[in-house]
């Protein structure tokens, strides 16, 4: 085997391995039955349900968002009160034009902004390396859109409506959210805590791969990930006490 072959071959039989590979739920699935659902995907996307509505977390890339949409739909349609981004990578934030409607407000951490420009300045060395580890040849895009048809599956590049910096308390309709900034792999993570179930939604918090923790330098060019602000969040993660710890 040439060099290329040995990497394949090591990557392909890496334990974990088919973790990488994106699980489309449909369904949508029912992490907590009348009130938390899960769209599986290159990043997972939840609806929560409140009493007359729904908050989305996460969306997905721009090409994902019809998936999810349509499955979150078919439980309930409507209306979103509020988008929430739990953090600015590109399989977060895509595709928050899809589910944002009128009244919706997004809702992110303050480092937001700069987190996806970040995400940007690096886009085309990821997209040139993105094919050791992912599917390039657009499966998943083409059959999405063979499913959802006219649905657009452009990837957003949204501005937050609300930017917080250390926490964010809310009533939605009769649900009581807070969010709490937090470190990992970006600067603008965000935990979604439900204090009155006690589930945390954390998303990639400790790492694409739970319980991994996300690298402090990644060969794709983020900047440094510093390590003592990592371990105060798992601090203030553990200090919430969860039940429920939702990942992915």
């Amino acid at each position: 085997m040439n060099i290329q072959e040995q990497v394949d071959q090591l990557i392909d039989t890496r334990p974990g391995r088919e973790l990488l590979t994106p699980t489309y739920d449909d369904p949508a699935y029912p992490i907590v039955d009348g009130l938390i659902y899960r769209s599986g995907g290159t990043t997972a996307a939840y609806m929560i349900l409140t009493d007359s509505g729904r908050v989305i977390v996460n969306t997905g890339m721009g090409y994902e968002a019809p998936h999810h949409k349509r499955v979150f739909d078919a439980i309930r349609s409507g209306p979103t009160h509020h988008i929430i981004t739990t953090q600015a990578h590109v399989d977060h934030v895509g595709g928050v034009d899809l589910f944002k409607e009128e009244g919706t407000t997004y809702i992110a951490q303050a480092n937001n902004p700069a987190c996806q420009l970040d995400d940007k300045r690096i886009q085309d060395l990821r997209m040139r390396t993105a094919g050791i580890w992912f599917d390039m040849l657009g499966t998943d895009a083409k059959r999405i859109y063979k499913q959802n048809p006219g649905v657009s599956m452009a990837q957003s590049a949204p501005v937050p409506d609300v930017l917080f910096d250390e926490s964010l308390s809310l009533e939605v309709d009769g649900l009581r959210i807070e969010l709490y900034a937090a470190v990992g792999e970006t600067t603008d993570c965000c935990v979604v805590w439900l204090p009155e179930h006690r589930i945390a939604l954390v998303s990639n918090l400790f790492g694409p791969l739970f319980p991994h923790f996300p690298n402090v330098n990644t060969i794709r060019g983020d900047r440094y990930r510093f390590v003592d602000p990592q371990l105060a969040t798992n601090r203030m993660v553990r200090a919430l006490r969860p039940e429920v710890l939702i990942t992915g």
